[in-house]
């Protein structure tokens, strides 16, 4: 690119060869194509592969995409380089110059236009038709046509209409229409300009302009800007150009959070009344949809907000508990402990159920500290320990049943395989009227054990597309083939399965136990405490011990440790 920044010397005096470069430029890279013999195979430099990669994807991006604009292409940067060595001379260099606006992406006809404009006030008509005969080798007459309207000069639009031998019938009545804009007599001059040119804009379907020239021509047009917000969907373009506070600001904003709920995007909703001060809306918004923080931002602000900002929706102190209460009731039974209990406390002060709460969950610390904050710090701190020894209750006869489930699995596990290994002894020798079968062991990759994880023969199974059955049916296939029924076929791939399963559910399980052996502890249950600590210690130790065994060498090859047991 460095022969850029000298783009004058390639230039020549004569067009006959400038006009003919300049069209014939194109985004092939020839020493791929035509001299390919030459240069060979070629390796694409970072920033090449990476915009093939997004090339890709851009069809999936929305039509106004939240990216930075991607550098510009390599004709665009000859077209550049030579603008600006040619430019100087329009009258030399007219026709490439029009030819590199036209090839430029996008595309820049409306600069070329204006360029033989001029030409055409000054008298020089032979410099006017030979350009617009230049550019029609690129353009239709009524591509053209609408790019000179789209410069907002109508005289210039009806000459190349003329020029391009268009139906007058088509073009004159719209002309008309459009001067007749700023001949009225009502609305000064420069709001008719405005409204002239947001009529353009629509015309060419250039809806951000066509908004912006709408809302310059002031509050008589106010309806058909509303019409353009809905229709084109231009509800943020539209925010922006309104100033918060006013009534259009918060009409566009009911107008907005009507069409998110309508396509039920609440939370969207939501965000937009909390933007233009609808702190009644927000908030039950955020109320349905269980958004905390939002809704805390949302009942905050209404609180800080005077009474006399205008269209602001405001929040009295008995809906804001209400709505408090019923969030912090939905978020418990969604087990969102934490969350629910710090409701309680900052915005109803109800110190009792905000610390039985953050105990339900397990937060052992946060609910003494709420209990702190309560009158009756007795009566809470017995609530507390009530909940913990529920807890406990509630763990140790998780962990008992666990642990039985865990060992009737794993002793009929080893009375299988040596089931399986005395039947391969006697087909080996030869006894027995049964033919040993060893497909069984085809399918231990795919019983997603501890060790293996997720194997490429599941992967293969689960995202094949000739088994024409969804997921959810490969799975409930998969289960009725792994029976734990006594000699059933594929008995020990169920139960291995039985197994993975259990002590998945123990890890999970044990997660909790540290915390609430050290709140029995607080709460002077030396013995529950000591008790549920040697319980879940033992389970640990089982099923760390049983790995080894349950997916043996014969299964997975040599036997790694994959969990770390850490002991209570």
């Amino acid at each position: 690119m460095k022969v850029l920044h000298k783009a004058r010397f390639l230039l020549f005096e004569s067009n006959t060869v400038n006009t003919p470069f300049t069209s014939l430029a194109n985004e092939e890279d020839i020493t791929k194509t035509e001299y390919n013999g030459f240069f060979g195979a070629k390796q694409l430099s970072p920033s090449a592969v990476l915009a093939q990669s997004m090339a890709k994807i851009r069809v999936d991006l929305p039509r106004t995409s939240l990216i930075e604009p991607q550098a510009a292409t390599k004709i665009s940067l000859v077209c550049e380089a030579l603008l600006k060595a040619m430019l100087p001379d329009t009258k030399k260099f007219l026709l490439p110059i029009l030819t590199c606006y036209v090839k430029k992406q996008p595309q820049e006809v409306e600069k070329g236009l204006l360029i033989l404009n001029q030409y055409k006030k000054l008298g020089d008509l032979h410099m006017w038709e030979r350009g617009l005969r230049h550019l029609q080798y690129y353009l239709q007459p009524v591509r053209l046509f609408h790019l000179a309207l789209g410069t907002y000069d109508l005289e210039l639009a009806e000459s190349l209409a003329e020029r391009s031998q268009l139906d007058p019938k088509e073009y004159l009545p719209v002309l008309a229409q459009l001067r007749a804009i700023t001949t009225q007599s009502n609305g000064d001059a420069k709001s008719n300009t405005s409204y002239q040119h947001a009529r353009i804009d629509l015309l060419l379907k250039r809806y951000s302009s066509a908004l912006r020239g709408l809302y310059l021509a002031g509050p008589e047009h106010w309806g058909e800007f509303c019409d353009v917000v809905e229709n084109q969907k231009l509800f943020s373009e539209a925010l922006d150009l309104l100033q918060q506070g006013t009534p259009q600001f918060s009409e566009i904003a009911n107008r907005w959070a009507e069409t998110l709920v309508a396509s039920q995007r609440l939370v969207a909703a939501g965000e937009v009344h909390l933007r233009a001060g609808h702190y009644a809306s927000a908030a039950q918004l955020f109320v349905t949809t269980r958004s905390v923080q939002l809704w805390r931002l949302t009942v905050d602000r209404g609180i800080g907000e005077t009474k006399q900002a205008e269209n602001a929706e405001f929040l009295s102190l008995e809906v804001i508990s209400t709505q408090a209460r019923k969030l912090a009731d939905d978020l418990k039974w969604l087990g969102r402990y934490l969350e629910a209990a710090s409701l309680y406390s900052d915005y109803l002060k109800d110190y009792m159920n905000a610390a039985c709460t953050a105990a339900e969950g397990g937060h052992w610390l946060e609910a003494h500290s709420w209990a702190e904050h309560a009158n009756n710090k007795a009566e809470v701190n017995a609530k507390i320990k009530e909940i913990s020894l529920k807890a406990y209750s509630d763990f140790v006869s998780s962990l008992t049943q666990n642990s039985e489930e865990f060992r009737q699995s794993f002793d009929r596990l080893l009375e299988v395989r040596a089931e399986l290994k005395e039947k391969a002894l006697n087909a080996a020798a030869g006894f027995g009227d049964e033919v040993y079968d060893d497909t069984e062991s085809e399918l231990f990759s795919d019983t997603g054990s501890v060790v293996s994880g997720f194997s490429s023969s599941s992967r293969s199974s689960q995202y094949s597309k000739t088994s024409g059955r969804s997921r959810k049916n490969c799975r409930k296939r998969d289960r009725k083939k792994w029976s734990t029924k006594k000699g059933s076929k594929y008995e020990e791939v169920a139960l291995i399965q039985i197994l993975h399963t259990n002590i998945t559910a123990c890890q999970r399980l044990f997660e909790g136990v540290a915390e609430l052996v050290k709140e029995l502890w607080r709460h002077c249950l030396s013995e529950e405490a000591t008790k549920l600590a040697r319980q879940a210690n033992s389970l640990l130790l089982i099923q760390r011990a049983s790995l080894s065994i349950v997916w043996c060498n014969k299964i997975t090859g040599e036997w790694r440790r994959f969990y770390s047991f850490r002991q209570l």
